[in-house]
């Protein structure tokens, strides 16, 4: 049976603009087929249940609704949905890659710090401000900034925790014949390193796949990047035939997944596949995944780095024309390394 989103007493949840009376109409209008209708309803989600990347105590209620929607062959664009779940389940905007894909144990570990009856303490009292500000009167927030960070973690998890539960759904999405929501459903899959088992070897045969579209191969290597776990040998394989394959866009990606996957260990050839127009993307990645963050007199020398390490800092002095105006000299400084050319060079003994 198809659920209701009159089923949930909406007005006693909040979002980011209080009550969240207004989230299932808005739900409803997601199957219209007025384009304008579906659109105005889709700019009062992201700006409500998942606001600036916040996700609020109602995020989590409107996932199942979200899901049942793109479970339905008849809902129109149901790649915007997948969009908005992968977008409610980490707060991160499609285009992001945080190094290390996302980090849901962390999560975790800071919200179970808290316990059962801080939490019920909190939520009586954020729910006795909303209503006394609904209501015109002036209250200060009854809640320390840690504090509502740690109620936002909460929501937060509680949300991911619903897409979760739509893994399955997620990839069924990847036979879907509409192009756009596999790519979608690819790139949402990437958030759930809990569900690798059941995710990874579907991303596995997609990115093997030759006859598929080099953008869904594109996006299938890096999802297997950002998913994170083991470097097996038919990962390995299939980063390394694409690293060395002649097609650009699928070396870069090859690239993303190892320098992901393989943190300090991250192969040589993976810095020598540096794009020149967009360096900086595939470089900060890199970066972040062979240095851990020293500070500025960590007193290691060249020698002392890694085979990866060293890697990284001999493909910068090998390519000075990176030390333009937008160069690598904040990530640099970040982790502990000369800023300029000529410095890196001298700490190389170049």
């Amino acid at each position: 049976m198809r659920p209701d989103p009159d089923g949930i007493d909406w007005a006693s949840l909040t979002h980011a603009y209080g009550s969240a009376e207004d989230v299932p109409g808005l739900l409803r209008d997601l199957r219209s087929a007025d384009d304008e209708v579906r659109a105005a309803a889709l700019y009062e989600l992201y700006g409500t249940v998942y606001h600036q990347g916040t996700r609020y105590e109602a995020s989590a209620y409107a996932v199942p609704f979200l899901l049942d929607l793109l479970a339905d062959p008849a809902t129109p664009a149901r790649h915007e949905l997948v969009q908005l779940l992968s977008c409610l389940a980490v707060g991160h905007p499609p285009s992001a890659l945080p190094v290390g894909g996302f980090r849901v144990a962390e999560t975790r570990n800071r919200v179970a710090q808290v316990t059962e009856q801080t939490w019920r303490r909190w939520s009586q009292a954020l729910t006795d401000w909303h209503e006394a500000v609904s209501a015109g009167r002036r209250e200060p927030f009854p809640l320390t900034v840690p504090e509502r960070r740690l109620v936002e973690t909460r929501h937060a998890l509680a949300t991911y925790d619903a897409v979760r539960a739509g893994v399955p759904l997620l990839v069924s999405c990847l036979a879907d014949g509409d192009p756009e929501v596999v790519g979608e459903a690819i790139h949402a899959l990437a958030w759930f390193p809990e569900e690798l088992t059941a995710i990874r070897p579907h991303l596995l045969d997609i990115a093997a796949d030759d006859e598929r579209p080099v953008r869904t191969v594109e996006t299938a290597l890096v999802a297997l990047g950002l998913l994170g776990g083991a470097v097996t040998p038919p990962v390995a394989e299939l980063l390394d035939r694409n690293l060395a394959g002649s097609d650009p866009h699928l070396s870069w990606a090859a690239a993303m997944a190892w320098a992901q996957l393989a943190g300090d260990e991250t192969p040589a050839p993976v810095i020598a596949e540096q794009p020149t127009s967009n360096w900086h993307n595939h470089f900060n990645v890199v970066l972040g995944r062979a240095f851990p963050r020293m500070e500025a007199d960590h007193g290691r020398a060249f020698a002392e780095l890694t085979a990866a390490q060293q890697a990284v800092v001999g493909w910068l002095v090998d390519h000075p024309q990176v030390f333009g105006s937008s160069g690598p000299q904040g990530p640099l400084r970040q982790h502990g390394l000369p800023t300029t050319h000529d410095g890196l060079r001298a700490y190389a003994g170049r």
